[in-house]
C-alpha cells in the first residue's frame, strides 16, 4: 500500500509529479483515490457558525492543508515552467474566501480559500516575467458528494431564488473555466480572480 501523506511536507507532491505521467501513472490515480478521503479526515468537512463551534485542534490543518498543498504542488512545477518560458497555473479557491465563510463553510474554510487568493496573486506578480500565468477560480455552491448529504430540498431551494441564474453549479461549470485558464485563450490573463458562482455572489 502506498502510505498516506504527511500533509504538512512537499514529498508527496513530488512523487505526484513525476508518477503522473511515467510507468507508474497507476501509482498517482491509487495516490489521489486514497489522498482524497484522508484530506477529509484531516478537516475537509463543511462546518457552519455558530451552530458547530470548529475544533480549533483541527482548524489549522484544514487551513494550511489547502494553502500548503498549493504551494508545493507550484513549487514542484515552476522550475519546469521557467525553463520553458512559460505555463498557467490555476488555483482553486471559493466564494467562502470573498464573502467570510458561506452555507457551508466555516471561518477555517474561509481563512484557507483567502490564503489561496493571496498566495495566487502573490505568484502571479512574481513569475509574470517568467511568461508563466497564475490565476485562481472561486465557485461559487457546486453539487459535489461533499455538500450533496447536507443539502435538504428546503436548503436547495432557498438557496436558488439568491443566484440570478436560478441553478446550483455543476463541475462541468467549473472545469470549463479550467479549460479555458489551461488554454491560449487566455494568454494575456493573470492575476486574475474568476468566479462560478451563477451570480451569487457580484462585487466590484
Amino acid at each position: 500500500d502506498i502510505p498516506l501523506p504527511d500533509l504538512s511536507s512537499g514529498a508527496p507532491v513530488t512523487m505526484l509529479m513525476h508518477d503522473a505521467g511515467g510507468p507508474n501513472r497507476h501509482r498517482t490515480v491509487e495516490y489521489v483515490e486514497r489522498l482524497i478521503p484522508y484530506a477529509k479526515a484531516q478537516g475537509y468537512r463543511f462546518t457552519t457558525m455558530p451552530q458547530a463551534q470548529p475544533d480549533l485542534t483541527v482548524a489549522p490543518v484544514r487551513a494550511s492543508t489547502a494553502d500548503h498543498l498549493t504551494l508545493y504542488l507550484s513549487q514542484a512545477l515552476i522550475p519546469h515552467m521557467r525553463e520553458r518560458r512559460g505555463g498557467s497555473i490555476a488555483c482553486m479557491s471559493s466564494v467562502s474566501a470573498q464573502r467570510g465563510g458561506g452555507i457551508f463553510g466555516g471561518p477555517h474554510y474561509a481563512a484557507a480559500k483567502a490564503g489561496v487568493l493571496g498566495l495566487a496573486k502573490a505568484m502571479a506578480r512574481e513569475l509574470g516575467p517568467d511568461g508563466i500565468r497564475v490565476n485562481c477560480v472561486t465557485p461559487g455552491l457546486i453539487q459535489t458528494d461533499i455538500t450533496g448529504d447536507r443539502l435538504t430540498d428546503e436548503m436547495r431551494r432557498d438557496i436558488v431564488r439568491g443566484i440570478p441564474l436560478g441553478r446550483l453549479g455543476t463541475v462541468d461549470d467549473v472545469a470549463g473555466i479550467y479549460l479555458f485558464l489551461a488554454s491560449d485563450l487566455s494568454a494575456y490573463v493573470t492575476g486574475a480572480v474568476i468566479d462560478v458562482n451563477g451570480g451569487m455572489l457580484i462585487h466590484g
